[in-house]
């Protein structure tokens, strides 16, 4: 018996536990991305505020609660484009607001330069239908700045 007859059962063996681990993992190709608009936002119960901050940067704040569609929250990814090409995709840590018990609420918030708003979004990952959640992507040129108060 040759040495690649008696690999043989070994490398499929091999390739077989590799193809499984590799479609184990939720891919995010799989996501079905939703563009969600300002009305809709809110009948979601998602509220955007952007804020001036100290330094001139943009302070985003992204508040959601728990319940109805976003329920099964999992994640929430930011991502900055320029020309269709992706420049920043990371994902966020929410915060529990303390105004609000934490089973129903989550915020997530971040700062960035004013300019960079019109190509920046922001996915709120839930699971459920179609194959491993859906996204909803907030657009944040959708939802103005608030002017700073004195």
């Amino acid at each position: 018996m040759t040495l690649t007859a008696r690999l043989r059962p070994s490398l499929a063996f091999l390739s077989m536990l590799l193809l499984l681990c590799g479609l184990s993992k939720p891919c995010l190709a799989l996501i079905l991305i939703m563009d969600v608009s300002k009305e809709r936002a809110k009948e979601l119960g998602i509220r955007v505020r952007i804020l001036p901050s100290a330094n001139d940067d943009a302070r985003v704040q992204v508040e959601f609660k728990t319940t109805g569609a976003l329920r099964e929250y999992r994640w929430a990814d930011l991502e900055l484009t320029q020309g269709g090409k992706r420049l920043v995709s990371a994902p966020l840590l929410p915060r529990k607001p303390a105004r609000e018990s934490p089973e129903e609420s989550k915020q997530l918030e971040f700062y960035m330069d004013p300019a960079a708003l019109p190509n920046a979004t922001v996915t709120i990952v839930v699971d459920g239908e179609p194959l491993t959640g859906t996204g909803y992507r907030l657009k944040l040129k959708d939802f103005p700045a608030q002017a700073a108060s004195r």
